[in-house]
């Protein structure tokens, strides 16, 4: 079994992300961060996103997004 490497916060507040969606991306802004824990206390990270074709922000789990800039 490997040993567990804490990765961290990726994204601040204003950062340009993107998603799969449906074979394309989907690009938004985050608007805040929130950590959650599991039972052994690993943290994870939740965004709200703002998506440019939508006006409701979404909750998206920080292992779904990617950097804008990221190939």
């Amino acid at each position: 079994m490997t040993k567990y490497t804490p990765i961290g916060q990726k994204y601040q507040v204003g950062d340009r992300v993107k998603k799969k969606y449906f074979g394309d991306y989907r690009y938004g802004t985050v608007i805040s961060c929130e950590q959650k824990s599991n039972r052994r206390d690993r943290a994870y990270y939740y965004y709200q996103v703002l998506w440019s074709n939508s006006k409701m922000p979404e909750t998206q789990s920080q292992s779904t997004l990617k950097s804008a800039e990221e190939e």
